[in-house]
């Protein structure tokens, strides 16, 4: 069992990191992994998963499945781990945003909907202003 959770894992993780997203509809998944709801939500359930990934319901009734990101390791700051570059993301509406607790995919407020992220998103970097 221990392996089929492990290769369950990695297969979360491959199809998540692929696609970029932090969210998967679990519908999506079954599919794809030609597993049961059920069986689903009890892979979820195993020790070695459910850190890093649960079953959230948004406000409208569709299941995802949400990929938390794992504990940083001792002494490893977040800008090295994941190559932040701040530079990069200032300006970045998100972060000052009042509405950022309710802002995920499935709700009323979310970045894929967001005029103010778009905004930000999709404008021209100041060195291409400057051209």
């Amino acid at each position: 069992m221990i392996a089929i959770i492990k290769e369950f894992k990695q297969m979360l993780q491959e199809m998540f990191k692929s696609r970029g997203v932090t969210e998967i509809l679990a519908n999506d998944l079954v599919e794809i992994l030609a597993v049961s709801f059920k069986e689903l939500e009890m892979m979820l359930k195993e020790e070695n998963l459910s850190k890093e990934f649960k079953l959230v319901t948004a406000k409208d009734g569709t299941i995802y499945v949400k990929r938390y990101m794992q504990p940083l390791l001792d002494g490893e700051s977040m800008t090295i781990a994941f190559k932040i570059q701040w530079d990069n993301i200032g300006g970045c509406p998100c972060f000052t945003c009042y509405e950022l607790e309710k802002c995920d995919v499935g709700n009323p407020i979310s970045s894929v909907d967001c005029p103010l992220f778009s905004k930000w998103l999709f404008s021209d970097s100041d060195e291409e202003k400057k051209k």
